[in-house]
């Protein structure tokens, strides 16, 4: 994901028009560390690589925000929540919506909540999944109902302000990793 500022700076198209959003770089996503919810290819090889992207980019004099998964224990997402269900089942929520069922992953304070990156070339951290009772795909917004095919709901996650500002254009890419 990332944001784009019209106008030029410092001689450069691209100066002062673009940040950088790395996602999710913890220790319950990463093969390198067991985590409990590792996406494969998360190994030793792939941290070194955001490590030296991260470090490139920041140099440039790009801002860099970090999101990180930041529930609290019992969160709606965990099957351990929910009596009886297992990882990957889906229930229903009393409120309508419908949730998938996670392995608990990235609690609050815990180790396999860690973020890995060098925090002296982040601007900002946003942390996300910290309502017990909303799931939070992504950094800026609560519950993404577009996967239900729903119209754009759910509740701001606090963070967009972080980055909107006058002429900011978002663009966005997202990807569904689990």
């Amino acid at each position: 994901m990332y944001w784009r500022i019209r106008g030029k700076s410092n001689g450069h198209s691209w100066w002062g028009k673009t940040a950088v959003v790395v996602v999710d770089v913890q220790k319950d996503f990463t093969t390198a560390y067991s985590g409990s919810l590792a996406v494969n290819g998360t190994d030793d090889a792939f941290l070194k690589s955001v490590a030296e992207a991260t470090k490139k980019l920041k140099e440039l004099g790009l801002p860099i925000y970090a999101t990180m998964d930041w529930h609290p224990a019992g969160h709606v997402s965990f099957a351990s929540r929910h009596s009886g269900k297992k990882v990957l089942e889906s229930v229903s929520i009393e409120d309508g919506r419908t949730q998938i069922l996670w392995p608990d992953h990235c609690v609050q304070g815990t180790d396999g909540a860690t973020l890995l990156l060098n925090e002296k070339y982040i601007t900002g951290i946003i942390r996300k999944g910290e309502d017990v009772d909303y799931d939070s795909y992504s950094g800026f917004q609560d519950e993404v109902p577009l996967m239900q095919n729903k119209s754009l709901g759910g509740r701001c996650s606090g963070q967009t302000p972080r980055l909107d500002r006058p002429g900011a254009t978002r663009q966005c890419q997202t990807d569904f990793f689990v």
